[in-house]
């Protein structure tokens, strides 16, 4: 117990010193008394198989997990913590760190200043990433990175510069619980959809990418890894997320999204018959349709331009997601490649 107080103390710690030393990181903490950050005794998991469990601090509440995250949770004081987890490398330390900074409007670093800014911590089911930034108009943010049973897993901390302050010390020990274990938690769920028609244009929520938006719908801000949420009149949705890199590739992504509904695995040989590729200007899309009478149904599209994974997801009850189908080859059909 000693030696595991010892290292919580060390990673907050780390936390206030990135804070010290950098124009944009976090303030120092207070570190309160462990029982004050008790951990639920009981593992909340959640993998696409792979096995990687952890405890929750008991004054954290679940959310509905949405998009890509597998597990959300609230903090008190308004700070939010997501849980997402890919297949692969998914880019490495430093494109997610930059996408991170991204996100928070700062600009990009590279290898040398990366390894100044990230610390460690330790974890029964590996060594963890971990960075702090913050942003006069966005807000603050800690993020950590590891890497277990061939995915990448991102634990992400944010919210005001208050809340995340006052959140900081039991996320940092919350990390240091994580441990493999059997999958316990469900898919994430999948939002409900529909919709469809003609297009008009609108650009991509970030540079590089562009398209034409189906008429009527309507684009909203990203929230966590989105870059945006499409929604149809209908109050159909479909989100879109880009990684670094390739993300895993083709099948790997296939099955994490089979797994989303409760459907087996399949083979690279299958991958063929079962997927189909749309032409657009920015290149081809891979897309795949699938259906669960427990989950729903999903269309799927991934695209890889400059040296970009882009994922666009269309999910719902099979009657909504039949009826945006046509609206949605289109949109695909029209993703262009854009000067940044």
């Amino acid at each position: 117990m000693e030696e595991t107080r010892n290292r919580w103390v060390v990673i907050a710690a780390a936390f206030c010193m990135s804070a010290c030393s950098s124009d944009d990181g976090l303030s120092i903490y207070r570190v309160p008394k462990e029982d004050a950050v008790a951990l639920a005794p009981a593992p909340n998991t959640s993998a696409a198989g792979q096995g990687v469990v952890w405890s929750v601090p008991p004054e954290w509440k679940q959310q509905p997990a949405s998009g890509m995250r597998l597990a959300s949770f609230a903090a008190p004081g308004g700070a939010e913590i997501s849980i997402v987890a890919l297949p692969g490398e998914a880019g490495g330390d430093l494109a997610n760190v930059n996408r991170w900074r991204g996100q928070l409007g700062l600009p990009a670093i590279g290898e040398a200043e990366l390894a100044k800014t990230a610390k460690g911590a330790s974890s029964p089911a590996g060594e963890l990433m971990v960075v702090a930034f913050s942003s006069p108009e966005k807000g603050r943010m800690v993020g950590a990175r590891l890497s277990s049973g061939g995915q990448t897993w991102f634990f992400k901390l944010t919210g005001s510069a208050r809340a995340v302050s006052d959140a900081a010390p039991a996320f940092s020990k919350f990390i240091t619980t994580l441990r493999p274990g059997e999958s316990q938690a469900q898919p994430q769920e999948m939002p409900q959809m529909q919709g469809m028609p003609d297009m008009a244009s609108a650009p991509a929520p970030s540079g590089g990418l562009g398209w034409k938006l189906p008429e009527g719908w309507k684009e909203e801000p990203g929230t966590g890894m989105r870059l945006a949420t499409l929604r149809a009149p209908s109050s159909a949705e479909v989100s879109v997320v880009s990684l670094p890199g390739d993300a895993g590739g083709d099948l790997a992504n296939v099955n994490r999204w089979r797994q989303q509904l409760d459907l087996p695995a399949i083979a690279d040989a299958d991958l063929a018959s079962q997927a189909q590729r749309v032409k657009s200007p920015a290149g081809e899309v891979l897309v795949v349709d699938l259906a669960s009478p427990a989950k729903g149904r999903m269309v799927a599209a991934r695209l890889f331009a400059s040296g970009q994974s882009w994922f666009f997801k269309l999910t719902g009850k099979d009657g909504a997601v039949a009826s945006a189908r046509p609206a949605f080859n289109g949109f695909l059909g029209s993703l262009r490649l854009e000067a940044k």
